[in-house]
């Protein structure tokens, strides 16, 4: 029973995609997924095109390779379900639980096997105005639908994923331009900041320069007044001695107008002025033609 089983499993993984079946003359797509031969040409005859109804690739040219081990190993499960259908068969008793007649017809519309005594009546309730048909013909009607389910689902599939890769290259397109825009905005600020950093050293080097010529005359002055200041600082310390002497002849042998006539010396104040228009007024627009240099509207 479980070397039964097994085969049965394995049988399932040996169908062909498309018409859910046992493979029949099995063959390979160059992208590796396999079909009957003769379903994936009636689908490529159908679509006018050479694809893949698994993957949805798509080939130039219809080349099919036939797959001799997968053709052997299908064979061989098909034989062995036949054997087992028989002796399933055997086992099991295809006769209505009622009438104790065979079932041989299906009543489509209870979806249940019936025999030829139901079509008279069956629980009370006359099967004769129901759709019934063979069990065979019904199978086969059966399987026709799915196949066909199977093939617009497959269509179905195909589309999708032709949709979805599109999709996905639309994505990459953005993230690409994306990428190349944010390289751009940094080029162009990169060219612009070297303007703006360019003009500040220079502005900041003129105001040092203006600093520099006005400071060093100030701080000449600065250095005379302080002369100035120590020398006079020195007669006034003079003359306070004297007055404190207490010799009389000493203190009259001292000029007494010492000093007196750098008195009227006035001291000056140096004045200096930065230009502050060149430095603190809207410093945008004095820099904004050198900024145009690097502006190219046609870009």
């Amino acid at each position: 029973m479980a070397s039964g089983s097994s085969s049965l499993s394995l049988g399932d993984e040996l169908n062909c995609p498309m018409c859910l079946d046992i493979f029949i003359d099995p063959v390979m797509l160059e992208c590796g997924h396999d079909f009957c031969r003769q379903c994936i040409l009636q689908c490529w005859e159908k679509e006018k095109k050479a694809f893949c109804p698994e993957c949805g690739e798509v080939f130039r040219e219809k080349n099919l390779k036939a797959n001799r081990a997968l053709g052997v190993l299908s064979n061989k499960i098909r034989s062995l379900n036949i054997k087992q259908t028989v002796e399933t068969n055997k086992v099991f008793n295809p006769f209505c639980d009622e009438h104790q007649e065979e079932l041989k017809l299906f009543c489509e519309t209870d979806k249940k096997l019936i025999c030829v005594m139901c079509l008279d009546r069956r629980d009370g309730r006359s099967h004769k105005s129901h759709n019934f048909m063979l069990i065979n013909e019904a199978v086969e009607i059966y399987k026709d639908k799915m196949r066909g389910n199977l093939q617009a689902l497959n269509q179905k599939k195909t589309s999708i994923q032709n949709v979805l890769l599109k999709q996905q290259q639309s994505i990459s397109e953005i993230q690409e331009q994306s990428n190349i825009l944010q390289k751009h905005i940094s080029s162009e600020f990169t060219k612009l900041r070297t303007v703006l950093e360019e003009k500040e050293r220079a502005l900041a080097k003129e105001l040092g320069e203006q600093e520099e010529d006005i400071l060093k005359k100030m701080e000449s002055n600065l250095r005379d007044i302080q002369e100035h200041l120590n020398d006079t600082e020195e007669k006034l310390s003079s003359v306070h001695s004297q007055l404190n002497q207490q010799d009389a002849f000493s203190l009259l042998k001292e000029d007494p107008d010492k000093g007196k006539s750098e008195a009227n010396y006035l001291t000056t104040v140096t004045e200096g002025r930065l230009p502050l228009g060149s430095f603190k007024g809207p410093i945008q627009y004095k820099v904004w033609r050198d900024i145009m240099d690097v502006i190219n509207p046609g870009n």
